[in-house]
């Protein structure tokens, strides 16, 4: 709903019996999902009332065992993505989720991605041109195949780069499971394509 750095390590789980509180439980307060990051342009590091709303109407309607398995995949690597600190990471899991909405074979998987990313943000008013969209492959392969390493200077074109590409995947995402019917464009191959 909101990128804040609210994580399990401030959760806690509430035990009632005849409407009074009886234990208290703390959340995970360590290992992965104790502690979330967020792109350091994030200005508001909290939920609203109104994102509590869509919070809770997304816990209501979000079932995983009906969630497409490309949806589940995008899931993982946005997840991932928030419990990693370190950029060149954070960028490659971001990509590798959107490939797993819109790439659809292992032919000419920069033009699936540019064309298909570009298409796709229209759907949920965010803005990736295709120069854009092939930027951000370009900048995901050259982190995967070490040309930009952890510690390596990271310029400020990649970390601009990343915020809409985190924003594009957590809208897909948050559409994909308070709407079923917009879900069903990643259905199969062939309504992707």
């Amino acid at each position: 709903v909101h990128p804040t750095t609210v994580a399990t390590c401030y959760s806690a789980r509430l035990f009632y019996r005849n409407h009074q509180i009886e234990q208290i439980v703390p959340g995970p307060t360590q290992g992965l999902g104790a502690y979330a990051w967020v792109n350091g342009n994030c200005r508001r590091n909290w939920l609203t009332l109104s994102d509590m709303e869509e919070v809770r109407r997304l816990l209501i309607s979000y079932d995983p065992e009906k969630l497409l398995r490309r949806l589940l995949r995008a899931v993982r690597h946005f997840l991932y993505a928030c419990y990693t600190y370190e950029l060149d990471i954070r960028f490659t899991l971001v990509v590798t989720g959107l490939e797993a909405l819109v790439n659809t074979h292992s032919r000419n998987e920069n033009w699936q991605f540019k064309k298909r990313l570009c298409m796709a943000s229209h759907d949920v008013g965010v803005t990736i041109t295709e120069a854009a969209a092939k930027q951000a492959y370009d900048y995901r392969s050259n982190f995967v195949h070490g040309q930009l390493l952890q510690g390596d200077h990271i310029s400020a074109r990649v970390q601009e780069s990343y915020l809409p590409l985190e924003t594009l995947l957590r809208l897909l995402i948050k559409r994909s499971m308070g709407e079923p019917q917009f879900a069903s464009r990643f259905e199969s191959e062939s309504a992707i394509e």
